[in-house]
């Protein structure tokens, strides 16, 4: 595993960028999980005993009052977050950080947690895995399903063309390859890659004084490319669900996506009009004191 250690700076901020912590590796030859979204426990230790012995844990409390300050940060600073909601989260990840002391927010996306949904690419990794060897057509072009090899390189295609379009436009795809494919696509999560957390188990984690919940939006979508008035419905109902489900209204969340074409000012605006006071990106880098608690980079971890 990389050494993110290194990546630790005096009077800066890392954040580090997570989604799943998972109990066993996955099968030899296996494609789920070959962008290693989920970091096996060990490798997961391994990652917070480097990053102890050099630096120190926030909150991202703690993270938002120092922005508001305009003050340094501590030497070495460094931040945990886990986007999307998965039930390892409490059951593999929480432990391990409570043994180390160290405190995490996770950032759920609600409609995740009230139907065990999968996401659209998780789906879709599932789908290539279980598909027969023969060929699918996408975007014009035939692409093998021969070997692991060429089902992630048409995995690759399919992520990169999908995630640059609209999003209406994922969907009637996905339908397509599982019609060629000859098989259902999967809509539930089951199992440690796919599970998502149930809202009692998001409220265990929220009642951990270790721990904080922030919200990832409703549906997973990218927020930046909707209509003022879907943007508006997709933050306040997801706010809203928070709020019931949890009985308090967080003020942490996080932009699905995170790349600089997935937020904007109107974004920016209409998390702050339902109270929210921090969303980090996903961009990569390191965050200084007058950093822009809705503009906060993050280091993905793979």
């Amino acid at each position: 595993m990389k050494s993110y250690a290194e990546r630790l700076e005096r009077q800066r901020l890392a954040i580090f960028l997570l989604h799943g912590i998972v109990a066993r590796p996955p099968a030899p030859g296996s494609l789920r999980n070959y962008t290693r979204k989920h970091i096996p426990v060990q490798d997961f230790e391994e990652f917070l005993a480097a990053l102890l012995e050099r630096g120190r844990p926030l909150t991202m409390n703690e993270v938002l009052e120092t922005c508001r300050a305009g003050q340094p940060f501590s030497d070495r600073s460094f931040a945990i977050t886990f986007d999307d909601g998965f039930a390892n989260n409490l059951t593999v990840a929480a432990p391990v950080l409570r043994r180390f002391k160290i405190p995490a927010c996770f950032y759920v996306t609600t409609s995740f947690v009230e139907s065990n949904l999968m996401s659209w690419t998780d789906r879709l990794e599932d789908l290539i895995e279980r598909a027969p060897n023969r060929s699918a057509r996408f975007a014009g072009g035939d692409h093998a399903l021969a070997d692991r090899r060429s089902r992630i390189q048409f995995l690759e295609i399919l992520r990169r063309e999908l995630k640059s379009g609209p999003a209406a436009a994922i969907p009637p795809a996905l339908d397509d390859l599982a019609r060629q494919c000859g098989i259902p696509l999967a809509a539930s999560g089951t199992g440690e890659l796919d599970r998502k957390l149930n809202w009692d188990e998001v409220r265990q984690l929220a009642r951990d004084p270790l721990f904080t919940v922030g919200g990832h939006s409703h549906q997973h979508l990218v927020l930046a490319a909707m209509e003022p008035a879907a943007l508006e419905q997709e933050i306040r109902t997801s706010m809203e669900i928070l709020e019931n489900r949890l009985g308090f209204k967080p003020h942490h969340y996080s932009y699905p996506e995170g790349t600089p074409s997935a937020y904007s000012e109107a974004v920016i605006r209409e998390l702050r009009r339902h109270g929210v006071t921090c969303c980090p990106t996903a961009e990569d880098g390191i965050n200084a004191a007058e950093a822009d608690p809705f503009r906060l980079k993050r280091i993905m971890v793979t």
